[in-house]
């Protein structure tokens, strides 16, 4: 985010990001808690290295009946999944257990046929 100051300056601090979004239902675990899911694939231009910190690319957080997942996707890998969003019927991801209703996530894959 930028200041106001820089912002009416005219600097260039301003950047346009894309976010993906995905909606449906869990099907594994079967008879999940929170049986409703969205997933927002968000581009980021550099990942945080921190050895202190579980490795994970996004996290996800609980609340009702819907899991949220948050994802950071590198820049240039943005416009290929816009182009194949059309055809992806499974997303697939890896997680640490919930505690207290949030987890790390910790892999994703998209698929565009069902295995």
């Amino acid at each position: 985010m930028s200041t106001r100051r820089e912002v009416s300056s005219g600097e260039d601090v301003i950047q346009e990001f894309a976010v993906l979004t995905f909606k449906g239902t869990v099907v594994y675990p079967e008879d999940f808690k929170y049986p409703e899911i969205e997933i927002q694939l968000v581009e980021a231009i550099a990942f945080i290295q921190n050895e202190s910190v579980t490795p994970s690319v996004g996290s996800m957080s609980a609340n009702g009946r819907l899991l949220s997942v948050y994802v950071s996707v590198p820049v240039e890998r943005m416009k290929t999944l816009v182009s194949v969003a059309p055809r992806v019927l499974v997303v697939d991801f890896h997680a640490s257990p919930l505690h207290y209703r949030r987890a790390l996530v910790v892999s994703i894959q998209l698929d565009t046929e069902v295995e």
